[in-house]
């Protein structure tokens, strides 16, 4: 994960200094997905910097990779899709699927470009629910992230992510999403709100 991260951050950072350069020619989005794939980290980190300036035409080469048989190659598809955010929205289904994958960082990467999609991955959820039970805590971090920004959507995920805050050590981030996504959702009753002590007679 963080070898593939570092690419994605070295091509940010080129993609953010683009209007220094000028003009550039577009290359062919299949042939950078490609690239990727290369052993070195220079030409991946060109061919990602490439990939997050075509936007949308690069989601569908990306979305290929994703069913690629080398797991590198599959974390490096969903982490450029995660740099693309909304842009790859289309990916939502295939990324859902990703969810599932055998390798542990294929997953994280997965439930990582999800939570950059916020409510538009809506229809991951259950998807994402499933992953809350992930041996891999990384895995479950990234599943909370995404259901806390899909929000109010994902309703169903409330009682898993209740009993997490109380059994799993990731505190914060999944009374964060509990909060997201109670933001538009009827709380459920406290079955103890009736022992909770009132002013005693007489009290100013």
């Amino acid at each position: 994960m963080r070898r593939v991260l570092s690419v994605l951050g070295v091509a940010l950072a080129a993609l953010s200094c683009f209007s220094c350069t000028g003009q550039k020619k577009q290359r062919d989005a299949p042939a950078l997905v490609q690239e990727l794939k290369d052993p070195d980290q220079l030409v991946r980190g060109r061919a990602t910097t490439d990939l997050l300036l075509l936007g949308e035409p690069a989601v569908a080469p990306l979305v290929a990779l994703l069913s690629d048989p080398d797991p590198r190659a599959r974390q490096a598809a969903a982490t450029t899709l995660w740099g693309l955010g909304l842009k790859a929205v289309s990916a939502v289904p295939q990324l859902a699927t990703a969810l599932a994958d055998t390798d542990t960082s294929v997953r994280a990467a997965a439930a990582m470009a999800l939570a950059a999609m916020g409510p538009q991955a809506k229809a991951s959820t259950p998807a994402l629910i499933k992953c809350l039970s992930d041996p891999d805590r990384n895995v479950r971090l990234w599943a909370v992230k995404a259901l806390g920004e899909i929000g109010p959507p994902a309703s169903d995920a409330l009682p898993i992510l209740d009993r997490m805050h109380k059994n799993d050590y990731l505190g914060a981030p999944v009374l964060d999403a509990i909060l997201k996504i109670r933001a538009g959702v009827e709380p459920t009753p406290d079955p103890h709100a009736k022992h909770i002590r009132t002013k005693p007679r007489g009290w100013h």
